[in-house]
């Protein structure tokens, strides 16, 4: 799994695809990883029709390292299938799991800023575990400009007025999501206000990503 792109061969792609279908849950992890560790020249149709499979696996851990691949594999994963494969993956019951779907989702760029997308994601905001819905907000982030709805705005600011305000993950994240997007611009005074009470009754906000006038805006 360490020789990167250099092993890229057909033969070496080829025995990685049947390894990850292999019973034992190491071999199938290493299988996954080895195939991220390829580079650009892995990800072909039947690499990512491999990974996609991989993410029904019987093991969480497969699972989940099977979308944390798709995830590195960026936007050349950015296929309809794979979007449907991790929107499912982001119903699983395990924690690990979920939180890589978001990460993965988060990382395909614009064509994945589908309303299915954003449903789910606003959803994971919600979960019980702080890691999923940390993932979740940074993953509404990723997705830029084409994410920044309306719907997605007013999903945000209701969650804004809803979470503990001890939970300085979610609501760092939060703020830095709805920074990034144009949308902003737009909030009227009373969202404003939700968004500014949560940066003021927390001190652990980190504000070193989103944009000075954006922040001046506020």
């Amino acid at each position: 799994g360490n020789l990167g792109a250099k092993a890229a061969t057909i033969e070496v792609i080829d025995a990685l695809i049947d390894a990850t279908r292999d019973e034992n849950r190491e071999v199938g992890v290493e299988a996954c990883e080895a195939l991220g560790n390829l580079g650009e020249k892995a990800a072909t149709s039947e690499v990512i029709a491999a990974l996609i499979n991989t993410t029904r696996d019987a093991d969480s851990y497969v699972r989940g390292k099977a979308c944390e691949i798709l995830r590195n594999l960026g936007k050349k994963a950015a296929t309809n299938e794979v979007i449907t494969a991790l929107i499912d993956a982001t119903r699983d019951a395990d924690s690990y799991v979920l939180s890589k779907a978001c990460e993965a989702l988060g990382n395909l760029g614009g064509k994945a800023a589908t309303n299915e997308v954003i449903a789910v994601l606003i959803n994971a905001t919600r979960d019980a575990n702080s890691d999923v819905r940390w993932k979740a907000c940074a993953a509404l982030r990723n997705l830029g400009e084409k994410a920044a709805t309306s719907e997605l705005i007013d999903s945000l600011v209701n969650f804004i007025g809803t979470i503990d305000d001890s939970d300085d993950i979610v609501v760092g994240a939060l703020v830095r999501a709805m920074c990034s997007y144009d949308g902003m611009r737009a909030l009227n005074l009373e969202t404003i206000g939700k968004l500014w009470n949560c940066i003021r009754k927390s001190s652990k906000i980190d504000f070193t990503p989103i944009p000075l006038e954006l922040l001046l805006g506020l």
